[in-house]
């Protein structure tokens, strides 16, 4: 029988989720469910002695994690006999090969490495920082009501059956400008991992916001963003290299270093950190993920069956639509042989067949998975060399670290710690000499740095560590400079505090910090019942996660092509669709399947202005009557989306917000000379030629007049016939209520 005294036994890994790693420092537990890091728990101090106080100041060992110190402890006399003290503990059983096969898959399909959770945040808010920006320039046509979309044909109008945007509250371009600023500061503070789990919500309301705002624009690479968004929302981002992570290990400190005033004034310890959160993070949301990246792929390569995906034209075509395609593509193509695409075509197809097998092998996952992202990586900075296809390229290379296993990433840390040199800093000892010490430990994530501290020390000195000691103290920027020897970040970005100006800049500022007081705020108490609480959420949040994995089957089996019949849902409940439709979550996947398009086109304005000239305000220049894209306009994936979907018939309702946006484009510009009096809307599109063959002449529709445009100059022979009436319609019909464009 144990005695009071005895540590309690640890809890069962088996048990989801399992309390946070940070509660107990000398031990760690089981991976939590999808539990986001904590400080860890202060232990009350029931022998706190004056000898106590004056104990040796701990120093971090060189190059070895830091351990906390174990705190005092006071035993009662345990109320057992000599035999029971006595009897030996049964040897724990070995567990079953049907529990070991469960551990083994829990790991593979249920769990993250914190180390990959982190570079998966960085990516993440990259990601969405790019796409934020992107959207600038396109405000005043596209998210404001001065374009084609204005907020009541969004509202009155709408699109899809359910639909939410917090972008809908803002109405002129300088408020929808205002709220993409507040969007892009939760980016990047989710990238830098600042209050992050109230950054990942917000990210999420605002990200699908604004892919909600004009849903005629909609694309793969929208929808992949909002999936992302939503699923990574349920994992503990900040658990490693992020400000919240920093900030937790300073304000963990164990009781043993929280001091009074009164015991400050006479001694001000460094402090040993809490051990880093080094288990995994287990949650269904790393299973959604790594299934939602599996399918994309799968679908996208089995809906692949058209005759130019099978002799090896399809990238051929891919390459030849001018509406997607970017300068750099245009160039590259007209170099690249047919050989070369028809290589292309079939290596795409043989990448997007193996990425899935490759994600969910169950066996030798720390090379295949690896191997899968280097493989996406190729397969997306090839299509990102030819075209702009938006977000969409970026935001399948952004999950994989999430994949990858902790051997992996145990490999590649001491492969990087052991190029860094080992770093000795000394800081100064008085309370802000110390709390700069414990930043430096909090920060030393490759553990590269020893730190002590001395009364002849006034700020902080850094050198390489070297038995001969020979080597110099160093202060200022350079002393920073190698300190980052211990970061996860890579080195030259940090060569700037090597600067003559900038290295003094640094030294003064690391002389106040020294001078001034404790940097961090104490440890708070711990709740009553903090962590049943924790663990209530925890599965809270697991079950939301399954019920968003089984709307989302739902919608896989519903939109996808290669899905038999019998498997497909008859009838749905509107409480599923609208789970699938407000964040936008639809799940069908048949980019450029079964074959990619044949027909490139753009819109062409043949317009007028106040003082004579011709002007298409799309190009800034005299109209041009090609259906391809002059080499010199930029293009983007918003622009491809218009030119390709404003001339279908269900887009017409749309035409006299598209006439004003015309009417009004010299206020864009800010030039009176540029207000247009007249112009005709055309549609100039050609068909794309097998290899070898010469291009067709282009055709032309006229989509809708405004005013009366003298000497018109689309080329009247090439005109399609029954295309368009001439004139706007006053009331067209509604759209229908269906699911996202293809």
């Amino acid at each position: 029988m144990a005695s009071p005294s005895d540590p309690p036994p640890p809890e069962s890994a088996e048990s989801l989720p399992a309390a946070d790693p940070t509660e107990a420092p000398t031990a760690e537990p089981a991976a939590t469910l999808g539990d986001a890091a904590e400080p860890a728990k202060a232990t009350e101090h029931t022998a706190s002695t004056d000898a106590a106080q004056q104990t040796a100041k701990p120093v971090a060992t060189l190059g070895e994690p830091a351990e906390p110190a174990e705190p005092t402890k006071v035993t009662e006399p345990a109320a057992s006999t000599d035999a029971d003290q006595h009897t030996a503990k049964p040897a724990a059983p070995t567990p079953g090969v049907l529990r070991r096969l469960g551990r083994h898959l829990s790991s593979l399909y249920l769990e993250a490495d914190p180390r990959g959770l982190a570079l998966f945040r960085v990516l993440l808010g990259a990601l969405l920082c790019f796409d934020v920006l992107r959207r600038f320039p396109n405000v005043f046509a596209f998210y404001a009501n001065t374009g084609w979309l204005p907020n009541h044909a969004a509202l009155f109008r709408p699109a899809s059956g359910h639909l939410f945007s917090v972008y809908h509250l803002a109405s002129t371009p300088g408020e929808v400008q205002l709220l993409l600023l507040l969007h892009l500061a939760c980016a990047v503070s989710l990238m830098v991992g600042w209050h992050t789990r109230l950054m990942q919500v917000l990210c999420l309301v605002l990200t699908t916001s604004l892919n909600s705002r004009n849903v005629a624009l909609e694309s793969g690479g929208w929808v992949m963003v909002n999936l992302i968004a939503v699923w990574s929302v349920f994992l503990p981002l900040g658990r490693r290299f992020s400000v919240d992570a920093v900030l937790t290990a300073l304000r963990a400190r164990e009781p043993s270093r929280q001091l009074t005033p009164e015991q400050a004034q006479a001694r001000w310890p460094i402090g040993v950190l809490p051990p880093r959160s080094r288990l995994p993070v287990r949650s269904l949301a790393v299973l959604a993920i790594l299934l939602q990246w599996a399918l994309v792929y799968y679908f996208n390569a089995v809906h692949k069956v058209g005759p130019s995906w099978q002799n090896g034209d399809a990238i051929y075509y891919f390459i030849h639509q001018d509406r997607l395609t970017h300068g750099l593509g245009t160039w590259l193509r007209e170099l690249l042989p047919l050989s070369a695409t028809r290589a292309m075509t079939h290596s795409a197809l043989a990448i997007e067949f193996a990425i899935p097998a490759l994600l969910l092998l169950p066996f030798a996952a720390r090379f295949t998975r690896p191997l899968a992202w280097a493989l996406g990586i190729a397969l997306h900075l090839g299509i990102a060399a030819f075209a702009a296809l938006g977000p969409f390229v970026w935001v399948m290379m952004v999950p994989y670290p999430l994949f990858i296993v902790a051997r992996s990433w145990d490999r590649l840390a001491a492969f990087v710690a052991a190029r860094r040199p080992r770093v000795e800093v000394r800081v100064a000892d008085s309370p802000g000499g110390a709390s700069l010490g414990r930043l430096v430990l909090a920060l030393n994530g490759l553990e590269r740095c020893q730190v002590t501290s001395s009364a002849e020390e006034r700020s902080v000195s850094a050198r390489i560590h070297d038995a001969s000691g020979s080597s110099a103290w160093l202060t200022g920027g350079r002393a920073l400079y190698l300190i980052s020897g211990g970061w996860t970040a890579p080195r030259f970005l940090w060569l700037v505090l090597c600067l003559p100006g900038v290295r003094s800049a640094v030294g003064l500022l690391l002389q106040r910090l020294a001078d001034g007081g404790p940097l961090e705020r104490t440890a708070p108490r711990p709740l009553p019942r903090a962590g049943l609480v924790r663990r209530a959420l925890g599965w809270a949040a697991q079950g939301v996660i399954a019920l968003l994995m089984v709307a989302a089957a739902s919608q896989v089996l519903a939109e996808n092509r290669a899905i038999p019949k019998r498997l497909k849902p008859a009838q749905r409940p509107q409480w599923l669709m609208a789970i699938i439709e407000y964040p936008r979550l639809f799940q069908g996947w048949s980019m450029f399947a079964p074959d990619p398009p044949r027909e490139d086109g753009r819109v062409i304005i043949d317009g007028r202005t106040a003082d004579g000239r011709k002007l298409d305000p799309f190009t800034g220049e005299a109209p041009v009557f090609q259906a391809h894209r002059p080499a010199h306009v930029p293009n983007d994936s918003d622009w491809s989306a218009f030119h390709m979907r404003i001339p279908e018939a269900r887009y017409a309702n749309n035409y006299p917000y598209f006439r004003q946006l015309l009417l009004h484009y010299h206020e864009h510009t800010g030039r009176p000379e540029d207000r247009l009096v007249a112009f005709e809307v055309w549609y100039g599109s050609r068909h794309i030629p097998p290899p070898g063959e010469a291009w067709p002449p282009p055709r032309y529709r006229l989509l809708f007049r405004h005013g009366q445009v003298n000497d018109p100059g689309v080329p009247r022979e090439h005109v399609g016939r029954g295309d368009t009436s001439n004139r706007v319609p006053n009331r067209p019909p509604r759209l229908p209520t269906n699911r996202h464009p293809e």
